[in-house]
């Protein structure tokens, strides 16, 4: 679905094709929501959907700029591992373990053993000795915003053939602004409800690691010894 599509098609769900109440930016900036609130459900669903390794070099401080994650029609939404590239006997050099800032030591208190990193505001800090380090961090990342896109003539990226998940939801937004409108804002995300569970159905059970919903054979858990 290119922009123009997806803006024709949030318009006939408001109103009509054509009608002039909505301006194109009013309408891109409730696409551009929709998008990456669905993206989200997306990579939950499917966590390595959308990924891509990054080369960096930590600064003096042994600080990764998360701004220098992202990449041309990538932009970067969650770390999936991050390691210093190596010949050892798996190819690589040392595996950096997630520690969230709370539970962060001193870089002091850290060993050549205690390989971490954590988020410290727009950074990404590793820790040890991780002065000046080659990494490679593999991220998971979303589309470019529709917004941004070159034109209405470019594709919005989204998993076929759920596309137009995407202007029910926008167009849901649209309306959502209160009066009588809201009850037809309702109805269009209930509406978007089973379009969403299908997709999401699909995706996980094609992802690597599905989620499934199933009991336990272990016997404590249906009580028995």
């Amino acid at each position: 679905m290119t922009r123009g599509e997806a803006l024709t098609r949030i318009r006939e769900f408001a109103d009509a094709e054509s009608h002039p109440r909505w301006t194109d930016s009013f309408l891109l900036a409730m696409l551009d929501v929709a998008h990456d609130e669905e993206w989200g459900h997306v990579l939950a669903a499917a966590p390595y959907y959308r990924t891509a390794t990054r080369s960096v070099t930590a600064d003096a401080n042994g600080l990764v700029p998360l701004s220098g994650l992202d990449a041309s029609g990538q932009r970067f939404y969650r770390v999936i591992h991050a390691r210093e590239p190596g010949t050892n006997a798996l190819g690589t050099g040392r595996v950096f373990r997630p520690k969230t800032l709370a539970d962060a030591p001193f870089a002091t208190e850290l060993t050549g053993a205690d390989n971490r990193y954590w988020r410290s505001g727009d950074n990404l800090v590793f820790s040890p000795d991780a002065k000046n380090l080659a990494l490679e961090i593999v991220v998971s990342h979303l589309p470019t915003l529709p917004s941004a896109l070159a034109n209405n003539d470019a594709t919005v990226v989204f998993p076929a053939p759920y596309e137009i998940l995407l202007a029910i939801e926008a167009a849901a937004l649209a309306l959502g602004k209160g009066g009588a409108e809201t009850s037809a804002a309702r109805e269009l995300r209930h509406m978007a409800e089973p379009v969403r569970e299908s997709m999401l159905s699909r995706i996980g059970r094609e992802s690597a690691e599905p989620v499934v919903w199933r009991f336990s054979d272990s016997s404590g858990v249906w009580g028995g010894q």
